[in-house]
């Protein structure tokens, strides 16, 4: 459709054709492009920051640390020495002093076998339980112990290993004094230490006590021993032709220890000479419940054993 519209121009009045078109439906303007290169620019910018970041993080890293203030303890101008301690090639290794060896003998203890865990229960140390004295002792453990006493001016070395376990607590004690009461069935005083007295319940040896050091002083203290089991009521039997007249004649006697006639007593055997098998019987004797065997000479370990010295 045509239509003339009047413009005024400068004053006069001009006719313009102007066509008027029927509207048409909307469209979208167009996303403008990005101008050329934009993407590449953004890119080499950001990868310019990072490297400039990690320049800069590198470049404080390896800047020294500023030094620490002296210490004032230290004169000025003398830095810290250090003194490196070796040992020389030719120094001397410094010894120690055994304090348990024995004194007056050179010959060894007579049980030098290692030998299994003492027979027994194990028995907790008590607060009240006594201090034992000092000297020349070593404790293992409450079922053992390996010491130095006095007897009559003689070094005993006693060392017992083990129990019976029909009663409970170890078998020895230190005691203040003799007349001290105790619960021992058989109880024979071995020596005295430090002003305490070492006392022993022969009845709870668990296999056999043998005497060791010069045949005398075997002798010597077996007849000792012999007396205090009979003053205690025990039974003494004498194995073979073991004759000395310092045996009380209250003990018994047998040919040897095949006799059965010992399975059926108690107290104490007291025998010499037994070769290694019939040293296993006597032993057999004090494990069933038996006699405890008292064996002079050490040919063959047992787990107590007492080692007399000469007479000092």
């Amino acid at each position: 459709m045509r239509r003339l519209r009047r413009v005024a121009v400068s004053g006069l009045g001009t006719f313009v054709p102007i066509v008027l078109l029927p509207a048409g439906p909307a469209q979208a303007a167009a996303p403008t492009p990005f101008p050329p290169g934009a993407p590449l620019t953004q890119a080499a910018g950001v990868f310019g920051a990072v490297i400039l970041f990690a320049l800069a993080v590198a470049v404080l890293r390896g800047r020294p640390r500023p030094p620490s203030a002296p210490d004032p303890s230290m004169p000025a101008g003398s830095p810290p020495t250090i003194t490196l301690l070796t040992p020389a090639v030719s120094a001397a290794v410094p010894t120690l002093a055994d304090h348990f060896s024995p004194r007056r003998t050179g010959t060894s203890p007579a049980r030098t076998a290692v030998l299994s865990r003492p027979i027994g229960p194990t028995v907790a140390s008590r607060p009240d339980a006594r201090p034992r004295p000092p000297g020349r002792s070593t404790l293992v453990d409450p079922y053992a112990l390996t010491t130095e006493v006095l007897l009559d001016g003689r070094a005993v070395t006693v060392s017992l290993d083990g129990a019976r376990a029909d009663r409970p607590g170890p078998p020895h004690t230190w005691r203040a004094g003799v007349r001290e009461p105790c619960s021992a069935t058989l109880p024979l005083l071995l020596g005295a230490a430090s002003g305490r007295i070492l006392q022993v319940d022969l009845a709870r040896c668990p296999d056999a006590l043998t005497l060791g050091g010069p045949p005398p002083q075997q002798r010597w203290y077996a007849s000792r021993l012999v007396r205090q089991v009979l003053d205690a009521g025990g039974q003494v039997t004498v194995v073979g032709d073991l004759t000395d007249d310092r045996l009380p004649a209250e003990c018994r006697r047998v040919a040897d220890v095949f006799d059965p006639r010992l399975s059926q007593t108690s107290g104490v055997v007291l025998a010499a000479g037994l070769d290694r098998r019939a040293v296993q019987v006597a032993r057999q004797l004090s494990v069933c419940g038996g006699p405890v065997p008292v064996l002079l000479g050490d040919a063959v370990p047992t787990r107590w054993s007492i080692r007399i010295s000469p007479t000092v």
